[in-house]
């Protein structure tokens, strides 16, 4: 066989198992020819779905806030204090208190006071005998436990034209909680200071006192009950200055302070029309005052009767006035809300408006959060009720009305509040028949009721007159009264946790 013969047969034989081994590897032709091709891998099976987590467990329900269980009353002075000794409360966060009354001295009302440190209060001490009245004393505390009180006073010290001055002493606490009173000193002022006044103290110290003056008629300028204020630590104080300088006799001030140092001053003043209205101001830090702004609302009408402003304010400046309207016989209560460092919301009721009704001394207090609680004594029936509200400061609105007192036969008045940080309102009143005792009852933070109101007043002496409640950042309730044994007039006190 020649060599091409034999490359053509090569070639041929190369292409035949060529053909061949393409058939075997692709599976062969339509007759199954040749060897078959593996199988493919099958795909890999899902992974499983991982289990769903499981659900939370849902939060606890908070701890049902317990009742506050007080203290058997016990006595703090033993007089003797006048029927309207009034004694006066400031309790601080961490749990220092004073206490500031009248007490009789030689025929006088002189001032008294007793502080309260880690679990004692002290003996009362004589703060002002005065060589003529020292009347009705307030009192504020600081953040460390030092005092400012302050009182009418008719020694005038030599001042021409001066009957009644403003007074004021200071207490400062020692580092054993004890409290050292200084004399009292008069304010600069030398113009007639009426009743009618009102005090605050800030966490730092500031204090600020309010009260109406005495301008006599000059030439063709008729005289005028102006509302002037003073800053100062009780000792000394800054010159006193007008916060308005308008035509309408001034009467009823109020003042609170936050924790941040935000003031507010309500009061009402004789409008154009002779009505009173409520105005306030407000003071951020150590700001100026700012221009009074008119609260209530009278529709244009000269025989709405605005009068009895109570204020409030929370750690962050946020603000709350509460004032009383009548027309005629139809009487409300109202409210309008400060923004921190802000404008007030215009007035709204917070009563049923169009009602025929009598209310008295409304009481407000506001704990640092902004959330609020209004008391009143509310004479519906032939004997007044207290009533209260709480305030929301999430949503700027007020609850429903709650009765807290519950004896329909007693006269129950001289309301008092208080509201700790976590929403635990205490109401104190008088509940008066032929001879009334002091009573309390508690809120908790959902507006519920937490036992019935409970006798907090000793129950083997006598009448009881003005009862004060204030409680401090751990919830500490705080109370003090008058109450009589026989004719003797004394100060009390109890204490809840």
């Amino acid at each position: 066989m020649d060599t091409t013969r034999l490359q053509q047969l090569r070639r041929a034989w190369l292409a035949a198992g060529c053909g061949a081994m393409l058939l075997g590897a692709c599976g062969g032709g339509s007759d199954g020819g040749g060897t078959p091709a593996p199988a493919p891998a099958p795909a890999p099976a899902p992974a499983p779905a991982p289990a769903p987590a499981p659900a939370p467990a849902p939060a606890p329900a908070p701890a049902p806030m317990p009742a506050p269980t007080w203290s058997a009353a016990s006595l703090l002075g033993a007089g003797p204090v006048p029927i309207d000794a009034r004694p006066q409360l400031a309790v601080n966060a961490a749990g220092d208190a004073v206490v500031v009354w009248s007490q009789w001295v030689q025929g006088r009302y002189a001032v008294f006071g007793s502080s309260f440190h880690a679990g004692g209060w002290s003996l009362p001490q004589q703060i002002r005998a005065s060589i003529g009245d020292a009347v009705v004393p307030l009192v504020g505390i600081d953040a460390a436990g030092n005092a400012v009180v302050a009182w009418r006073d008719s020694d005038s010290d030599g001042t021409p034209g001066q009957t009644h001055a403003m007074w004021s002493a200071r207490g400062t606490r020692g580092g054993d909680g004890s409290v050292t009173w200084t004399a009292g000193f008069k304010l600069p002022a030398n113009r007639e200071a009426l009743d009618g006044y009102a005090l605050a103290v800030s966490p730092d110290g500031l204090a600020t006192l309010a009260w109406r003056e005495f301008r006599p008629a000059v030439g063709d300028l008729s005289a005028q009950r102006n509302l002037v204020v003073a800053e100062g630590d009780g000792t000394t104080w800054s010159p006193v200055g007008l916060v308005e300088s308008a035509d309408g006799d001034v009467d009823h001030p109020a003042i609170a302070v936050g924790a941040g140092g935000d003031t507010v001053l309500a009061w009402e003043q004789a409008s154009d029309s002779g009505a009173p209205q409520v105005l306030a101001s407000r003071r951020l830090g150590a700001a100026t005052w700012s221009l009074p702004q008119v609260l209530s609302v009278d529709g244009g009408r000269s025989t709405v009767l605005a009068s009895l402003p109570r204020a409030a304010v929370a750690a962050d400046g946020r603000a709350l006035v509460v004032w009383q309207q009548n027309e005629g016989t139809l009487r409300s209560l109202w409210s309008s809300a400060g923004a921190a460092g802000g404008a007030w919301s215009a007035g709204v009721g917070i009563t049923e408006q169009g009602v025929a009704r009598q209310f008295n001394e409304p009481a407000l207090a506001m704990n640092p959060a902004g959330q609020a609680v209004l008391a009143w004594g509310d004479a519906r029936t032939s004997f007044s009720q207290v009533f209260v509200r709480r305030y929301d400061a999430a949503t700027g609105s007020w609850g429903s009305e709650l009765q807290a007192s519950t004896d329909g036969l007693l006269q129950h008045t001289e309301q008092r509040v208080a509201i700790d940080g976590q929403g635990r309102t205490t109401v104190v009143w008088r509940g008066s028949s032929a001879n009334p005792h002091a009573f309390a009852r508690s809120l908790d933070s959902t507006a519920n009721w937490l036992a019935g109101p409970v006798r907090i007043d000793s129950p083997v002496d006598d009448a009881s007159f003005d009862p004060q409640v204030a409680v401090d950042g751990a919830g500490t309730l705080f109370t003090v009264w008058t109450q009589f044994r026989g004719s003797v007039g004394q100060v009390w006190k109890a204490t809840a946790p």
